[in-house]
């Protein structure tokens, strides 16, 4: 990309980002459940600038004409990122903005608990998986996106099957 938008891009798009992060808790209908869990939720919101802040002096650093595996840098900050996320989510109570947010999670908070306990473990999970696979350059890629979706999959999978369950 071109230096001056390599210089921008990520700026802007964390500006937004962040502004949007600062609104939610102001906006949420359900206030008192963002309020219940806001420490943890500002804690996120640094995590994730900290995360923008690392791909942002990366791509400066690439532009600037240091070469290094840009792609390690990427992978190993979102595994940072999945880390944060599966640190946030057990703490999370049911809101629309944050958290695994199916119908089923949505209508119980039996169901909201659960789904996220799991969840945020598996997000733990995926993290660290994702540091081992930095070691294999080739499948590194892989070995990030494939739990994720598989983590992604079973949070939906699971919060139907407790839903399920507590109907009976």
């Amino acid at each position: 990309m071109s230096k001056s938008l390599a210089l921008t891009l990520v700026s802007a798009l964390s500006a937004v980002v962040m502004t949007v992060f600062a609104l939610i808790p102001r906006i949420h209908p359900r206030s008192e459940n963002v309020a219940a869990f806001r420490p943890a939720y500002d804690w996120f919101v640094v995590v994730f600038a900290g995360f923008m802040a690392i791909v942002h002096a990366g791509i400066i650093a690439f532009n600037l004409g240091y070469e290094f595996d840009v792609v390690r840098l990427i992978l190993g900050a979102v595994a940072g990122l999945f880390y944060a996320v599966g640190t946030l989510l057990p703490r999370a109570k049911s809101n629309w903005f944050v958290g695994i947010r199916t119908p089923w999670t949505l209508s119980s908070d039996t169901v909201w608990d659960r789904t996220h306990d799991l969840t945020g473990r598996l997000f733990k999970l995926t993290a660290v998986v994702a540091v081992v696979g930095l070691l294999f350059d080739e499948y590194a890629v892989y070995v990030l996106v494939v739990p994720a979706l598989v983590t992604t999959a079973t949070a939906v999978a699971f919060s139907y099957y407790c839903f399920r369950r507590l109907e009976r």
